[in-house]
């Protein structure tokens, strides 16, 4: 240990405490460890003054020393810290300074029990809170199943609304947002700790879709997490593990490595160095069960928060584990990527990993059949689906006829005899593009469906041209709206492609887009800059708009005017 720090009085420590940044050096919190009587009034101290204005987005050390002082108190289990951590919880101003600590809360044992109970039994409590309580009782009671496990079951399962004797639930009000979120955290961490008792009451959740199935999977997922079939998530927390390994301890080894990189890369933020993300690669075996966890926990939160225009490490590191995992073709990160693209609140999910999927090849045709098929899923996420399955289906000829056939029944039937609703005005902009890669394969099979469907306006021209222009592309007189092209990808060109450049110019590195998207773009850019218009809160906006809102996106994305740009 440095000899400045051994040698330190108390105060002298807090000071360099609070001054050390968001990095404090390793040495440093080793001398805080050997001296917890001594630090602990003043870590108190430092805690309760934690500012909730506070930006986390600077290097100000002083929005920093009070996460500092809290993980030190979490590692003394200081019982005089309970408290303030719960009026932390219930705290909603102060969140971000909450998110430091959102995995660590287990860490004050039995002792914290009463309190975490007392946040999830208050109804006023903001969601967020309560949840992260929720997820703390359930580590502590498989920590300490002696202790905690029976009282943590009597108050999860007293959260979960009754049933009525018709095996529904028995609600006295109509159910919010954060209600399912709540029911769905009490669900997944009762079927972490195997509680058969509450299944019937989480599955009439399941059946009235009141549970979140980004957060948990669907009713299988359910029965698999409560059987044991797919262990929780458990998190140790070692402060020194959180800081790095004082240069006194330190061993050349490859876990060390391969622990470093994973902490450098959850901390790259918008642009990581084309370096690590090499040595990321070459080290994929050992990173990868990292990389998995938390690429599945970002794809599952709630992403409402996320600001993808600051360089937070928080946001991106979901990013950077999705492309690594995407260059190993982890067949075990194939799921999330589905569920990703199921969602409508990761706006730039398709933008950073759109047409990456068809890497896996047969693979991952069941998983975005039924992606395809979902009508509960993100209309853009089963466009999607549609254009990797038609890569895949081109790049693979044993699979053309699964399919193609998947593709087909996408498309209404009888269409002539009984029109559909179109009550939906999303389902034309699935059918169109649909039908652009039916026809991509001048598939014969699907020509009747497709042309009673521009009979009946229910295809748009605009996407790929009208029915004669359709004929054409079915007879191969003319070549599709798009070739196919092998699919190709190397992350660490990738990253070299971007990082310099962008890191001179200050701007963001260019992501990944389909065509599509890439439309979308280039229309908004010259709207941007057109006379009498604006952007207001990332949506264009005219004085006199010249654009229905009923009418065809000119963006060419296949929407209407209002579900699209306008």
């Amino acid at each position: 240990m440095s000899t400045s720090y051994a040698d330190c009085s108390t105060e002298e420590l807090l000071d360099r405490l609070k001054m050390a940044g968001r990095n404090p050096h390793p040495d440093l919190i080793e001398a805080c460890l050997e001296r917890p009587d001594d630090l602990t009034p003043g870590l108190l101290e430092m805690f309760e003054e934690a500012d909730a204005d506070a930006h986390w987005m600077d290097e100000d050390p002083r929005w920093f020393g009070v996460v500092h002082a809290g993980k030190l108190l979490m590692t003394f289990k200081e019982p005089d810290a309970i408290p303030l951590f719960a009026d932390l919880l219930r705290d909603p101003e102060r969140k971000t300074l909450l998110e430091w600590f959102d995995k660590d809360l287990h860490a004050f044992s039995p002792p914290s029990v009463p309190a975490l109970v007392e946040i999830v039994q208050d109804d006023e409590v903001h969601s967020y809170g309560r949840n992260l309580s929720i997820s703390a009782l359930g580590q502590i009671a498989r920590d300490h199943p002696d202790e905690t496990r029976e009282r943590v079951l009597e108050v999860l399962r007293a959260e979960l609304p009754p049933t009525t004797s018709e095996g529904q639930p028995d609600l006295d009000r109509d159910p919010t947002l954060d209600d399912s979120r709540h029911w769905t955290e009490v669900a997944l961490v009762l079927a972490e700790l195997h509680d058969e008792e509450s299944q019937s009451r989480v599955e009439a959740l399941y059946e009235a879709d009141l549970i979140d199935e980004f957060m948990i999977g669907d009713v299988e997922d359910y029965r698999a997490i409560l059987s044991g079939d797919r262990p929780p998530l458990d998190y140790d927390f070692d402060v020194m593990d959180e800081y790095g390994t004082p240069p006194s301890h330190r061993q050349s080894s490859e876990p060390e490595l391969v622990e470093k990189l994973f902490e450098r890369l959850e901390q790259a933020g918008r642009y990581p160095r084309p370096k690590l993300i090499e040595d990321c690669v070459r080290y994929h075996a050992y990173l990868q069960p990292h990389l998995l966890r938390i690429f599945r926990e970002d794809v599952r939160a709630n992403a409402q928060e996320r600001r993808w225009d600051d360089d937070d490490p928080r946001w991106y590191r979901m990013v950077h584990a999705g492309l690594l995992l995407l260059e190993a073709r982890d067949e075990e990160a194939l799921p999330v990527f589905v569920r990703g693209f199921r969602r409508t609140d990761i706006h730039p999910f398709g933008e950073w990993f759109g047409e990456k999927l068809r890497l896996y090849g047969p693979a991952a045709v069941p998983a975005l059949t039924e992606l395809l098929h979902d009508g509960e899923a993100d209309v853009w996420g089963r466009m999607e689906a549609a254009r990797e399955l038609s890569h895949i289906a081109w790049a693979h000829p044993q699979t053309q006829d699964e399919i193609l056939s998947a593709l087909r029944r996408v498309l209404p039937t009888q269409i002539d005899e009984s029109p559909p609703d179109v009550s939906d005005e999303i389902a034309d902009i699935l059918w169109t593009n649909v039908a652009c890669e039916l026809a991509r394969h001048q598939d014969a099979e699907s020509r009747p469906q497709i042309e009673a469907l521009f009979e009946h306006d229910l295809l748009d021209p605009m996407v790929f041209g009208d029915k004669d222009t359709y004929r054409q592309i079915v007879e191969g007189d003319v070549p599709a709206w798009a070739e196919f092209g092998p699919a190709a990808f190397d992350v660490v060109d990738w990253y070299e492609r971007w990082y310099e450049p962008q890191q001179q110019q200050g701007r963001e590195p260019e992501r990944s887009t389909s065509q599509l998207e890439n439309q979308r773009r280039e229309w908004k850019r010259g709207q941007e800059s057109a006379q009498g218009g604006h952007y207001e809160e990332g949506t264009f906006v005219k004085d006199v708009p010249d654009v229905g809102r009923n009418d065809p996106c000119p963006c060419g994305s296949g929407a209407k005017y209002k579900y699209c740009c306008g």
